[in-house]
């Protein structure tokens, strides 16, 4: 297959992943894998679909797949990483977000699951780290602001907590000691 059929069919993928069909957009892609195995972006769509659909061991084979073709496809580090952490294989998918971090430094999704990891993993110290990463890039990450908020008030920092929920929703009213949530 040369590679403009290929990209025809890269592009109904996605095209059909846009409109939610992902049971024909996963058909065309499992057979375009087995007709060119060294197309790392069907696998890459391919294991993401099943990351989407929960079917991890599948997303993780295809994900691995799209990296053993390309190493530097952040985005297949990425999302086996969160297949990695949701079969609570903390240790590995870490090690994946930090490769991404390598080949794109400022990545705060990938700064933000791995802040997500290390909570999972009760690792507050860490996570905290992380999450704070975000809010050197981004000070009003509303993602940043709620998690840290949370990691606070759930460690008994009830009153830092709320500066960051506030931060996160807008919808926090602070007066001294107390506060008011607005509706």
């Amino acid at each position: 297959m040369n590679k403009l059929e290929n990209n025809k069919i890269i592009e109904k993928a996605i095209t059909l992943i846009k409109k939610s069909n992902f049971l024909e957009a996963i058909n065309i892609l499992e057979k375009n894998t087995k007709e060119n195995k060294s197309d790392f972006k069907s696998f890459y769509l391919l294991g993401t679909l099943y990351l989407q659909t929960k079917k991890l061991d599948l997303a993780e084979n295809n994900l691995r797949n799209a990296i053993s073709i390309n190493e530097k496809l952040f985005e297949a580090l990425h999302n086996l990483g969160i297949v990695l952490t949701l079969k609570k294989n903390f240790s590995d998918a870490r090690n994946l977000f930090l490769k991404v971090l390598v080949i794109k430094p400022n990545n705060i999704q990938t700064l933000i699951e791995l802040g997500r990891n290390y909570e999972i993993s009760n690792n507050v110290e860490e996570a905290n780290k992380y999450y704070q990463k975000v809010l050197v890039l981004d000070k009003s990450n509303k993602t940043a602001n709620n998690l840290i908020g949370n990691l606070l008030i759930n460690n008994g920092l009830h009153k830092e907590g709320l500066n960051y929920l506030k931060k996160s929703t807008g919808f926090i009213r602070f007066y001294d000691e107390n506060f008011e949530i607005i509706k």
